[in-house]
């Protein structure tokens, strides 16, 4: 799997490519210091290759941001056709963080609550 980051505005954006099979401490690492990056917003952009771990991963990120006052903002993108999007939904992935289709659909949820990204 590779992660790779970009960032637009106050939205720190992890793109996860590739399979991912086997346990990614790397993804775990990543993930948790950007959501302990105290000034930045986070979204994940599953591609298409994610698994129930990458499920795991990202529910202790959103337990970890409330924990940490929840004051950024996280959320997951994946295609709603796609398997990854069809396991969130199973997972009922949506009631612990929002899931868009796309990172700009992301952005402009979050521009639309009147907090600037």
């Amino acid at each position: 799997m590779a992660i790779s980051e970009e960032r637009r505005g106050s939205a720190v954006i992890l793109h996860l490519e590739g399979d991912f099979g086997e346990p990614e401490p790397a993804f775990d690492d990543v993930l948790q210091r950007a959501i302990k990056d105290d000034s930045a917003d986070v979204i994940v952009d599953l591609l298409p290759a994610a698994s129930f771990r990458a499920v795991r991963t990202l529910s202790r990120a959103e337990k970890l941001r409330r924990d940490l006052g929840g004051r950024r903002r996280f959320a997951v993108v994946a295609d709603t056709d796609s398997d990854t999007g069809i396991m969130l939904a199973l997972a009922g992935f949506s009631k612990i963080a929002p899931v868009f289709a796309s990172v700009e659909d992301a952005m402009q949820s979050w521009e639309t609550d009147g907090m600037p990204i």
